[in-house]
């Protein structure tokens, strides 16, 4: 549950729309002002969504399991703060396509999503290597030259065409089936394609326009450093000939 909320509630849903507007891809979302409105809604939530669940499937965590489950979450909100900041260089290797990007997203879902929960610890020792797996793998690709948000729309795509496909496989919370739960599959990963095609547009017009800046900006820069040369060389001969006709 941990890899699915954090992969598909979270961050799949953040980088698809992020992809969106490439602008703005990589700017925060949020100041102190909203970061404490959004907090204090997620604690307001977690109470009603605790509630929730113990009211409907009645199993409440024993005070060892809430003592461990606590200790753990504070150590990795630590450690997430005291690791070191990764550096901004990168590669002398290129990225790899957006499209290998993406088919690894895709088939490292797939495999999380169908391996059966009836395999008990042998289910998340496999849920654990593919998050590592993916980990190093994003890891090593994203520090490469090239990296941009082409390739971080090709994984999140990847990993909401997982999830939109594995739907169909998937028996409902409230154990209803039929023809309008399936048409409701259909329609959401409708949804998700069109999403991804609008995004894929989005970066292909940004990409154009910072082609197109950087076309113009070398230009102004040549422009510049010919009149530069010009100047500096032009004015000695027009003094020259100011000396010349003044007999200084």
């Amino acid at each position: 549950m941990l890899t699915l909320h954090t992969v598909w509630s979270i961050s799949t849903s953040i980088a698809l729309v992020e992809v969106c507007v490439p602008a703005r891809e990589t700017t925060p979302w949020l100041r102190w002002p909203g970061l404490t409105l959004v907090s204090v809604l997620f604690a307001l939530s977690v109470v009603t969504s605790t509630r929730f669940q113990i009211k409907h499937k009645g199993f409440v965590a024993t005070k060892m399991q809430f003592v461990v489950s606590g200790v753990v979450v504070v150590a990795t909100v630590i450690a997430a703060f005291l690791l070191p900041r990764r550096r901004a260089g990168k590669k002398a290797s290129p990225a790899p396509s957006p499209w290998l990007a993406g088919t690894v997203a895709l088939i490292a879902g797939s495999l999380f999503l169908i391996v059966p929960r009836a395999w008990a610890w042998g289910a998340v020792a496999i849920y654990l290597a593919v998050d590592i797996m993916v980990i190093f793998v994003v890891a090593g690709m994203s520090r490469r030259s090239g990296w941009a948000g082409k390739h971080r729309l090709a994984l999140a795509s990847g990993a909401a065409l997982a999830y939109g496909w594995h739907a169909f496989l998937q028996m409902p919370v409230d154990g209803t089936t039929g023809v309008a739960i399936r048409a409701s599959n259909a329609v959401c990963l409708l949804v998700v394609l069109v999403l991804i095609a609008y995004a894929a547009r989005r970066q292909v017009i940004c990409s154009e326009r910072r082609e197109n800046l950087l076309i113009v900006h070398a230009g102004l820069r040549h422009e510049s450093e010919f009149h530069r040369r010009v100047v500096v060389i032009g004015v000695p001969d027009i003094r020259s000939k100011q000396n010349i006709a003044t007999g200084l």
